[in-house]
């Protein structure tokens, strides 16, 4: 069974943020300050709108903003993250099925929501943005913003993300605009939603030694027989513990079935 969004009240995160000409607050292991004296109009694809400041939160990698208030009229609601370790807040229902898409994932190292707040110019306004969710893989940084597709050709939006697609390029960023209908895909969601299910609990090392050696024999592990009990009792949960945990792997793109073939991942031990 998918875990069900619920409603939830949190005291409000301390941030520190400061606002320079351009910068980029708390850098973690892996983020690189810009060259002190850089030029802001080189963050920005014409001189009348730029990148003022990148703030992300204290300590590293924790939200800048409270989402959750008695205050807010929009449906807000909690997470449980496996990957995290943490109940993570989310502002829609777009969301939320971007965290269990991003939580099932595992090219992707950690992801944080409301990691940062951009303060920049466009046009003649100064305006401050928080991306919703920061999403790391090995050799790439996204800041990610989550938008239902009505609002995809708004002129705000628009003039916004072709700012920030380009000026954050300076500071090792690639900045997504991500619609809802591309999360509310299938079968891909509905999958991250039986690998969560039944893949949070651990496993014990004689199942994984147990699958090890089926795998060694067979060259692949099916869904069925993880069903039928062909690798124990917790074969379901063995599948997909270690499907989350990146040593095995199967087709997402196809509905999870009897014949699901799950094969050693690339890179895997």
């Amino acid at each position: 069974m998918a875990y069900e969004p619920f409603i939830s009240k949190q005291a409000s995160l301390k941030t520190s943020l400061f606002v320079g000409t351009p910068s980029v607050s708390w850098c973690g292991p892996g983020f690189r300050l810009p060259r002190e004296g850089r030029a802001a109009s080189s963050l920005s694809p014409n001189p009348e709108s730029k990148i003022i400041s990148l703030t992300f939160g204290e300590p590293k990698l924790t939200p800048v903003r409270d989402l959750i208030s008695r205050s807010r009229t929009r449906p807000t609601g909690k997470y449980p993250c496996w990957k995290m370790g943490r109940m993570m807040q989310w502002e829609s229902i777009a969301e939320l099925k971007a965290f269990r898409l991003l939580d099932c994932d595992a090219k992707i190292r950690r992801f944080v929501e409301q990691p940062c707040e951009i303060v920049y110019i466009i046009g003649s306004e100064t305006r401050r943005h928080y991306p919703d969710i920061y999403v790391e893989y090995q050799h790439e940084k996204q800041l990610w913003e989550v938008k239902d597709d009505s609002c995809a050709s708004e002129a705000d939006l628009v003039a916004r993300t072709k700012l920030l697609t380009e000026g954050l390029k300076a500071h090792g960023f690639t900045y997504r605009l991500v619609l809802a209908s591309e999360l509310r895909k299938q079968p891909r969601l509905q999958n991250a939603n039986i690998l969560l299910s039944y893949g949070r609990g651990s496993i014990a090392e004689i199942d994984r030694e147990r699958v090890r050696l089926k795998l060694q024999r067979a060259g692949s592990l099916s869904w069925g027989g993880a069903c039928a009990g062909e690798y124990g009792p917790n074969g379901r949960q063995i599948l997909c513990r270690l499907t989350l945990e990146g040593v095995l792997m199967t087709d997402m793109d196809q509905p999870l079935s009897a014949n699901s073939l799950f094969r050693v991942a690339e890179g895997a031990r």
